[in-house]
């Protein structure tokens, strides 16, 4: 069945120059099934830490705090990889075809995040509304793109943004 699946995710990404989703399609997947799960476990876990706040939020602010915990997260990891891939020589020196295996591995982990994301405003679509939506589709499609073997260079400033997304969501927690 695996086989199956690994030969659709090529037919259907590969023609599209997408590559990197007909081998990554796995830690995606994964990536997004662990987002889930977090979201599920931020309860327990303001429950236990702050039971005081959490018992007093109502059921939008608990939406809020859940969505806001996994960007936290999400945006302390991107912002490690930024770091470290920021001076990445292979990366450097040929901006245009520069590949690095292990990036695309992060690319397609950041991939679930963003697919989750998405999920999240399509769901909640009347919450969030239509700008949400869009910056969580360009999201996806910037992942997209940057998994293809092509172009990972340009992954770093497009996510250089995330830096500041650890103090929003700070922000937004307190």
């Amino acid at each position: 069945m695996l086989a199956t699946l690994n030969s659709w995710a090529h037919a259907l990404f590969d023609p599209l120059h997408l590559t990197g989703v007909g081998r990554y399609w796995q830690p995606m997947l994964i990536s997004w099934v662990l987002h889930v799960g977090f979201v599920k476990l931020i309860p327990t876990v303001s429950k236990h830490f702050a039971p005081e706040l959490y018992r007093r939020m109502s059921k939008e602010d608990k939406r809020a705090w859940k969505t806001s915990m996994v960007g936290l997260v999400h945006a302390v990891y991107d912002s490690w990889f930024i770091i470290r891939y920021f001076n990445d020589p292979v990366l450097n020196n040929d901006r245009m075809d520069g590949y690095n295996p292990q990036f695309e591995l992060y690319l397609a982990l950041a991939m679930g995040y963003y697919a989750w994301d998405l999920t999240v405003c399509i769901l909640n679509f009347k919450s969030y509304g239509p700008m949400y939506l869009i910056h969580a589709g360009l999201g996806v499609f910037g992942i997209l793109i940057m998994t293809s073997r092509h172009l990972q260079f340009y992954a770093i400033p497009f996510l250089l943004p995330e830096f500041s997304s650890v103090f929003l969501n700070i922000r937004h927690l307190l």
